[in-house]
């Protein structure tokens, strides 16, 4: 069975225009994983930083191509609208594709989107467990009744089935694989080169270089954030001289401190 993952474009108000890598929510990347670990053919389009057109364009150049039997829509309130009618535009095709939704939207707003679209099935709250209960009771036939978690319409009515129980033991789920540096990226800001930071207490040559990096504009950031209510921003000049001193006393990266100086990386 082919499935395929897609969080489409949000409102325009709810993108990062200065972001170039593609932000998501990380529940997406947990059901890839979970689906990809159960051994089902998985592919995945993040593409809510795109405007709708491009959105739009990637999803289907995406669905042309992988030809999924099933569609899985992580939504929220921001990119509802794009999903909505990526969805119609699919339910227009001969052979429509079985259609899931999960995430916040869908998990308060179950009733309204299954009555618009009866052929919808929406996932309630977490969708690691239930999800793939879902795939191998469609699989197998069975009724969707037997699996907790979920909302659809049958005979006319919507039914909401039993209400599943929060994972406990988040280790138990595969973490994503394309954001399994993640944790030392961002666990290692507060790390120092001299090994007399926190939490674990590394040094310089225990850290990776993206881990460095991370912790030079963590700094950067906290000192000239204007948005903090405990203290004023710092202006460029002033930062510089902090991070100097930093740098010289083994709390950042020197070397990466005077690349971040020298190609004026902060502008």
């Amino acid at each position: 069975m082919k499935i395929l993952l897609a969080m489409l474009s949000s409102e325009p108000s709810s993108r990062y225009p200065s972001v170039v890598n593609e932000p998501y929510a990380i529940g997406i990347g947990y059901v890839y994983s979970v689906l990809e670990k159960a051994k089902y053919d998985v592919k995945v389009v993040v593409a809510s930083n795109e405007d709708e057109e491009t959105s739009d364009k990637r999803f289907f150049e995406t669905y042309n191509e992988f030809k999924p039997d099933i569609v899985g829509f992580s939504m929220f309130s921001s990119n509802r609208v794009s999903t909505f009618k990526t969805m119609e535009k699919l339910m227009a095709l001969p052979r429509p594709p079985r259609m899931i939704l999960g995430g916040i939207h869908p998990t308060v707003m179950y009733d309204q989107i299954i009555r618009k679209y009866p052929h919808v099935i929406t996932v309630i709250g977490e969708g690691e467990v239930t999800v793939l209960e879902l795939l191998k009771a469609l699989e197998e036939g069975h009724e969707l009744e037997t699996v907790k978690g979920i909302a659809f319409q049958k005979n006319g009515q919507v039914v909401l089935t039993g209400q599943r129980d929060l994972v406990q033991d988040l280790d138990s789920l595969p973490f994503p694989k394309h954001l399994r540096h993640v944790p030392e990226f961002a666990g290692g800001h507060h790390e120092r080169m001299d090994g007399r930071g926190y939490p674990r207490g590394l040094t310089g040559a225990q850290l990776s270089v993206p881990a460095r990096i991370m912790a030079v504009a963590d700094v950067f950031e906290a000192l000239t954030a204007c948005d903090r209510p405990y203290k004023r921003a710092k202006t460029l000049s002033e930062t510089l001289a902090i991070m100097g001193k930093m740098a010289l006393d083994q709390h950042i990266d020197s070397e990466l401190f005077r690349i971040f100086v020298r190609e004026r990386v902060y502008l």
